[in-house]
């Protein structure tokens, strides 16, 4: 954490519901959608955004 900061630190409790809805469709066979899809890959455009120097 010294070496990469709190902030960065942080950025992977945004990933958990992203990693849930993939479990959840792996394992239980839930149903994803577009929005759903939308919504991970925005998750995943914002941390780039925070995790870039």
């Amino acid at each position: 954490m010294a070496d990469i900061g709190p902030t960065r630190t942080l950025t992977v409790t945004f990933m958990i519901p992203v990693f849930g809805v993939f479990w959840g469709a792996l394992f239980l066979g839930e149903h994803i959608s577009a929005g759903t899809v939308a919504g991970g890959l925005t998750v995943i455009a914002a941390l780039a955004l925070v995790i870039r120097r």
